[in-house]
């Protein structure tokens, strides 16, 4: 389904508030579940492998044949594929929730897993961009400057947080990868306090959260703290480094 067409789907004809976004890859890191009752807002960069992993195992679902992370998300049902009936009624019954990350280590964790090591072909179009921006260089300054510039809404691993939430009527629970251990079983407590959780760690680590000071300088800091003002102060997040 092209992209314009995403608007025409029920959920999102009766959701004009969402018609100026890029509905597409949006809605694809939607995963919602009939079965269990619940909709995750999967935001990446913030360990929604692991999340994904830790529900298919906890609560099975049937639409899901496959045993890999990336292929299981792609089987979730999406917003994109409710009725009208459904589009009009499930919002409201569905207990939903997301993993929301530090902006700061967010981007970075991007830059990093994204565009520093190229490891989607999809990605590497924003390259050329994002050298063009510090003389040539692959740098995350230049990816900072490309964010600031428009970047932020080309991508879901580096779009604002607030803005891949907006797809849903509301958020009933909004956890914090920085108190994963916390949050994680908490959601699985509201989905069925009767599960005994198993956790499934899954997804590539970049450290980000720890090389902060190693990459950050004024600009990026001012910069990103611009991009993601939203984040920041809708998600509880403090400007400091």
């Amino acid at each position: 389904m092209k992209s314009t067409k995403y608007k025409f789907r029920p959920y999102y004809l009766l959701r004009p508030r969402l018609w100026r976004e890029h509905i597409k890859p949006i809605d694809l890191r939607t995963a919602l579940s009939l079965e269990w009752g619940y909709g995750y807002i999967r935001i990446p960069k913030a360990a929604n492998s692991t999340i994904i992993g830790t529900l298919q195992q906890n609560f099975p679902e049937a639409r899901i044949t496959s045993k890999r992370v990336g292929d299981i998300k792609k089987q979730y049902l999406h917003y994109s594929d409710l009725s009208l009936t459904q589009a009009i009624t499930l919002p409201r019954r569905l207990f939903t929730f997301t993993i929301v990350r530090n902006p700061y280590s967010r981007a970075l964790s991007a830059y990093l897993n994204k565009i520093a090591e190229d490891r989607m072909p999809e990605h590497k179009k924003h390259s050329a961009q994002i050298e063009s921006y510090d003389e040539g260089r692959l740098s995350f300054r230049g990816f900072c400057r490309y964010l600031a510039e428009g970047g932020e809404r080309d991508n879901p691993h580096w779009m604002r947080q607030t803005r891949i939430l907006g797809i849903a009527d509301r958020i009933d629970y909004l956890g914090k990868l920085e108190s994963l251990d916390d949050d994680l079983p908490a959601i699985v407590r509201r989905i069925s306090p009767a599960v005994d959780l198993t956790i499934q760690r899954k997804g590539q680590r970049t450290g980000a959260s720890g090389k902060l000071h190693a990459y950050y300088d004024t600009e990026c800091r001012q910069i990103v703290e611009a991009v993601y003002d939203r984040d920041f102060g809708e998600l509880g997040y403090v400007k400091e480094l």
